[in-house]
């Protein structure tokens, strides 16, 4: 059986709902978005390998480019939240030094916080927890809370 004995085949073309134009030019636009649970950096650095390939499969007339790149932002959010806990931690010791006044008590809590927040980690990674916004607040609700208590 084929298709043209039960359906009427023709060619033709769907009108154009989308417009994708850049540098004065008409152009094709591939928006590629991730699956949950993969890294995005990753999936990235990927893309741009199999770019480099493919544009030296093109003729020359026809060029490629990326409009929008999130991995830029989610590596400079990583640096930032590293600054930040770097400089949470010296200010926490600082506070644990002032109110304990002791040295070997601070020290004790200063080595235990970082050494269980790794070890968390290594845990998820086991689990096969992706490490995102709902997992980062829990860890940091739980650390907030082991101060509290």
């Amino acid at each position: 059986m084929f298709l043209g004995d039960i359906a009427e085949i023709s060619l033709d073309h769907l009108p154009r709902e989308e417009y994708f134009r850049t540098s004065a030019a008409d152009g094709v636009q591939l928006s590629i978005r991730k699956q949950p649970g993969h890294n995005t950096v990753e999936i990235n650095q990927k893309i741009k390998e199999k770019m480099v390939r493919i544009k030296k499969a093109l003729p020359a007339s026809i060029s490629i480019a990326i409009q929008s790149d999130q991995s830029k932002q989610i590596i400079g959010s990583i640096g930032s939240v590293a600054t930040a806990a770097w400089q949470g931690g010296l200010l926490a010791v600082f506070i644990l030094l002032l109110f304990l006044r002791n040295i070997s008590s601070t020290l004790i809590i200063s080595v235990a916080i970082p050494l269980s927040v790794l070890a968390t980690f290594s845990l998820m990674k086991f689990a096969g927890i992706t490490m995102n916004m709902v997992s980062l607040m829990g860890i940091t609700l739980v650390i907030a809370l082991s101060w509290i208590f």
